[in-house]
């Protein structure tokens, strides 16, 4: 579900629906080119993420994880060991990457060789959907086949516990504030899941399609983005919705961006930046 990636310098990469990876200026709005990737896969769509030191990290259908310098859109590193399509790769500070792929199997590697340290308990029973890293030290995991989120302890990949998230797919999910995470689904509602005090999961309503994207603000405020065309904003904390703003398109994604604007990805690849401002917090 990660199509989309703010940089370290600030600039975007985003994932279109062709499978091509799109490079673009944060601050002049300019599409620099794409990342040459050979002969995009119609299998499995790429997932990204952001290294700390200025990489993008690509999981391929093959199985493979492509390290690229953005900057002069070159492949700097192959990293290999994925049983199937990689689905989902998220990195720590420290530039460790784990990733997921279509069998349900979740890999940590070392930071400096890529090597696989840790091959986490399979405890999916469809595909890693996605992958959130947690505190540093916990990893979330969603098992779209069975609408659960799945909790590791990062070192040693010690499975801890599951949270059903409802009957409706999953389309969208990230983790908005402390221990809170929200999925999108495909009912229209997003699912807020409390992981570190353990509550029910409250549900948002407000859009008017399947959620497709949703990305945190602040510590109690998150936006979303739905098949309706609208992009809203909520307060996740007292379960109401603050504001609606109409897109000319269907988001694919969403992201906060450093200067404080709101990326916005389309199904194509286009780009754009909404500036905001939402209320105080009382």
């Amino acid at each position: 579900m990660n199509r989309l990636a703010v940089l370290a310098n600030g600039r975007v990469a985003v994932v279109a629906m062709s499978g091509e990876i799109g490079i673009w200026g944060a601050f002049s709005g300019t599409r620099f080119g794409s990342l040459p990737r050979q002969g995009p896969s119609r299998k499995a769509l790429p997932v990204i993420a952001a290294l700390p030191d200025g990489r993008l990290a690509v999981g391929e259908a093959d199985g493979s994880i492509r390290l690229w310098n953005v900057s002069s859109r070159r492949e700097v590193g192959r990293l290999d060991g994925q049983a199937a399509p990689v689905t989902a790769v998220a990195a720590l500070a420290d530039g460790t990457l784990i990733s997921g792929d279509r069998s349900g199997r979740i890999v940590r590697r070392e930071n400096d060789t890529g090597r696989i340290e840790q091959i986490f308990d399979n405890e999916h029973r469809g595909a890693v959907d996605a992958v959130i890293i947690q505190d540093e030290d916990f990893l979330l995991s969603l098992d779209g086949a069975t609408r659960r989120l799945l909790t590791y302890h990062i070192w040693g990949g010690l499975y801890d516990c599951a949270t059903a998230l409802g009957q409706s797919p999953i389309t969208a999910l990230a983790q908005v504030g402390d221990g809170w995470v929200a999925a999108g689904c495909s009912d229209h509602r997003i699912r807020l899941v409390d992981t570190l005090r353990g509550r029910p999961p409250s549900v948002l309503e407000g859009h008017r399609g399947a959620v497709t994207a949703v990305c945190p603000l602040d510590d109690c405020r998150m936006a979303s983005a739905g098949c309706d065309g609208t992009v809203r904003f909520w307060d996740f904390v007292d379960d109401c919705e603050i504001a609606c703003h109409r897109v000319d398109d269907v988001p694919s994604a969403l992201a906060l961006h450093p200067d404080g604007r709101l990326v916005i990805a389309g199904p194509k690849g286009e780009l754009s930046f909404m500036p905001f401002a939402l209320p105080d917090i009382e």
